[in-house]
Parts: C-alpha cells; structure tokens; sequence
C-alpha cells in the first residue's frame, strides 16, 4: 500500500503517521460515511481522526452518487476491514494479531462486528463474516445509500503489556467490488483513521480536547496584532501551523489511490492464528493445506438481483474436528471444587473430551470408563452436554468450579464444569 513518510525533517506540520495517498477526484461515485462527529484537533495536514468507544454500534452509511458514472452490474460487495494505518511486515501484523486473540477470554471474539438486526436496505442473509477482522454487504447502489451498524472490539493499546505505550494507528477500511464479465473488479478502496476508548473514553476524549483548545485560545488569532514585517511572517506560518479540520458529525472516509494492495484478513486456526493474504476478486476456495476455518466458501458476487437476495446465506468452510484433533496444540485448564481454594491445573496434551477425561484421571483417579455423565455449565445456567467440539474449543489457562457427584453406589460419576473468571488479588 502506498504510505509514504514526510521527507523533510524541518516541517514542524509533518504527519505524525504515514501519509496516504488520497485520490483528488473521486470519479467512480462511491462514499461511505461513520455516523460520529470527527477530532477538531488534528491539524489540516494531519489525516481526520475519529474517536469510537469499544464495542459500541455506530452507523455506517455506504453511498453512490454519480451521474456521468453507469455501473453494468446491480449488486455490488463491499468489505470492511480493519486494518493497521501503519503497513508492516506480515510476520509482524501476524504477531500483533495473535497477541491481541490470545488476550481474549472466548476464542470467538471477534474484532470488527455487525448488527445484521439492525440495518437499512440490506437484508441479514446479504451480510457475511469474511474473517475475524472483515465483514462484507451485498448492496445494490442504485437504489440509493444503505446503512449498517458495526462495532470495534479491539483498542489501539492492546497490542502491548506495557502501561502508557502509545496506541497503535487503526483504519476502518472498505472495498467496494463490482462484477464484470469474468471476474469481481475493486473500483473503490476507502479508509477511515479511527482510535478506540474503553468506558465512553471517546467522549471524555472530545470534551477534554474541546477545553484544551478553548484555553489555548483560537487559531485564527495568531498575527493580527500589529507587529514587525518578520514577526508578522512568522505569525502567518504559526497559523497555518494551527489550522485544525472543521468540527463535522459525520466521518466521511479519504479516497485510495492503491487498490491493488489486498488486505489482510484474520482467523484463528485453534490457538495460533494464520492470516490470509488473498484479493477478495479472486473468489477462490482455500485448500486443505491451507487449513483455513471461518473463511466463506465462495467470495463471488451474483449474476442478477434475484440470484443474490433468493439464496441462504453462505456457509463457512471448516476443519475436520477429528482427523486433525492430534494437531491440536495443548490446552491448559485450571479446575477446582467449590470448597477449594487453590485450583489443580489439567493439562490436556489432545484437546478433546478423552483427552480431558485421561487428565481427571491423572489427578483424581477416576477412570474414564466410570464417568457416566460429564457437562459443562455456562455462567448463564445452561448445562450442555460435553463433547470434543466443546473441549476444542476452551481458551487457554480458563477457569472452572468442578462437581463430581457420585452416581450408582459410588461406582460412577457425574461431573460438571462450570467456567468462572479468575479472582484477581
């Protein structure tokens, strides 16, 4: 992606972040807005900044408005991604990725969501989850702008252990896609530079730069007063200095000039994560050496109106649960009875039910063959049945209060786990 850096180390207005190269004209009639009012405090040539809270809904408009512009196809694919602002290295965005997933207490959560309830002109089954990190929307743009809701759950400084590092640059990115003859077309790349709070954090955020900016005084104000020839200069370039972009309550997003660049997209392959690096307009199906879970199994948009809102939505290729259930890496849990205070660790060497079965064993001699019944309870009361899909998918280091209740004269058992969060002193 092209992202080039400030050459010159004497502007004090230099980005603080790679510059983006941004299309002049935008000739192809696409736009895409975030209901949210923008930062008033970066400068005019700094990028705009939008502040969301974490795991708060916000609107996004998706638009086309061109009358010298006719599009050969009725329904388009926009992807929305999100991406890093800065590009790095794959290895790197791999680690950074991880580290965030492995920080989570669900392996299903995700980082960028949608409300498929709650949405205007689109329909449920025309919304699809690409990756943990993308979504994609059906949409036919002549019959005027559509609206969803998205959320970010991931903030800029969970990329790190460290207190006070400064959050990493984060972009909502989208792909529109038209279909032509052969192949699905990127026409429109856009981004939108975004920092997310936790606890309504974008507010307070907005309101302290808000202060901050009324003691300072105006800009406007820097060299009216009547001064020197040099001073006045001076005063000039001090005040375009200070120029801020205008307070606006929608985030409309920059233009691309790069649409050949494709994104990355994540998913989690058991506990490690494998990122694809694939152009959406290919519409290929992974293979099975690339043993990829939670990816679509045809990224192709449809002929007519007709064949895209008739059609199920589309189903996710997944990993065979018990031809590959020795790949699985180890699985750490914590377990104890409620009268208990210190937990015995259960180390699950194949993640499955008879590899957590073997590891009771271990600890608490009862043989798997006298288990009779064996649940997990979640915290909202539900007791299912455990199984290997269950056991697969536990996150490592979880916690549990386990019962076992003897059954049949004290020959067999029940047990139950019920998944708690830890008590951290």
């Amino acid at each position: 992606m092209v992202r080039q850096y400030s050459s010159s180390s004497t502007d004090k207005c230099a980005p603080k972040s790679p510059a983006i190269q941004k299309l002049e004209v935008n000739t192809t009639g696409y736009s895409y807005f975030l209901e949210t009012p923008i930062s008033t405090t970066q400068r005019l040539c700094e990028d705009r900044v939008t502040y969301l809270n974490k795991s708060q809904y916000y609107g996004l408009t998706l638009d086309f408005n061109s009358q010298d512009r006719i599009i050969k196809c009725s329904v388009v694919k926009s992807v929305i991604v999100l991406t890093f602002r800065e590009e790095k290295p794959m290895d790197e965005e791999r680690r950074a990725w991880e580290f965030w997933h492995g920080r989570q207490h669900s392996y299903k959560q995700r980082i960028l969501d949608i409300d498929t309830k709650n949405c205007q002109g689109v329909l449920p089954q025309n919304i699809e989850e690409v990756s943990f990190n993308a979504v994609a929307v059906k949409w036919n743009p002549m019959e005027g702008p559509v609206r969803v809701n998205i959320a970010v759950h991931c903030l800029s400084t969970d990329f790190s252990n460290q207190k006070g590092v400064k959050g990493i640059p984060l972009h909502v990115q989208i792909d529109t896609y038209e279909q032509s003859t052969k192949e699905n077309h990127l026409v429109h790349r856009g981004y939108c530079q975004i920092k997310a709070f936790c606890d309504k954090g974008a507010e307070r955020k907005t309101r302290d730069e808000e202060r901050r900016k009324a003691a300072k005084g105006k800009p406007e104000e820097f060299g009216t007063v009547a001064a020197p020839p040099s001073a006045k200069s001076k005063g000039r370039k001090k005040q375009e200095e200070a120029a801020f972009h205008e307070a606006c309550e929608r985030s409309e997003f920059y233009s691309m000039v790069d649409t050949a660049t494709p994104p990355v997209f994540f998913n989690p392959l058991h506990e490690s994560s494998e990122f694809i690096h694939k152009s959406l307009s290919l519409g290929v199906i992974p293979s099975q050496d690339e043993e990829i879970s939670s990816l679509p199994t045809s990224l192709e948009l449809p002929d007519s109106c007709d064949d895209f809102y008739n059609p199920p939505p589309a189903k996710r290729a997944r990993v065979d649960s018990t031809n590959n259930v020795k790949d699985l890496p180890k699985v750490l849990l914590y377990v104890r009875e409620r009268h208990e205070t210190v937990y015995t660790a259960l180390m699950l060497d194949v993640p499955s039910l008879s590899g957590l079965l073997r590891s009771i064993e271990q600890k608490y001699s009862i043989a798997p063959s006298k288990v009779k019944n064996f649940y997990k309870k979640s915290r909202k009361g539900i007791l299912v049945r455990m199984d290997d899909n269950i056991v697969r998918h536990f996150s490592h280091e979880t916690t549990f209060i386990m019962e076992m209740n003897p059954i049949s004269d004290d020959r067999d058992f029940e047990i139950i786990l019920t998944e708690i969060d830890p008590v951290i002193s």
